[in-house]
């Protein structure tokens, strides 16, 4: 694939900055620091997932589906911004409904 800007993001000028295109235009987005990680900061991230894991578990199925009630209200309430996010990040066009037509809640 050709491309006219950077397609993997990194700017040779500042390797530790990675650069966000919009893929229509190839404009700028926007930058931000790369992370980079130790392998001590991945062990320390998998065993703090470990132990969340193991806290989850002991969770109820009515905890675990407020949980996933409180996720869902998030992408309700924020879908306009969520679909104007995606498509600009990918380039593609939009077909967004009326606002009364949208999604309300999902059972």
């Amino acid at each position: 694939m050709h491309c006219v800007f950077p397609c993997d993001g990194q700017d040779p000028a500042n390797p530790g900055v990675i650069v966000m295109y919009d893929p229509t235009t190839g404009g700028v987005l926007g930058s931000g620091t790369a992370c980079v990680y130790t392998d001590a900061d991945v062990r320390a991230t998998v065993a703090a997932a470990r132990a969340a894991q193991a806290e989850w578990v002991k969770t109820s199925f009515a905890e675990r589906g407020e949980v996933l009630k409180l996720i869902n209200d998030f992408v309700v309430e924020n879908q306009d911004l969520i679909c104007r996010v995606a498509c600009r990040d990918t380039g593609k066009t939009s077909a967004l409904r009326p606002q009364s037509s949208r999604v309300k809640h999902v059972a």
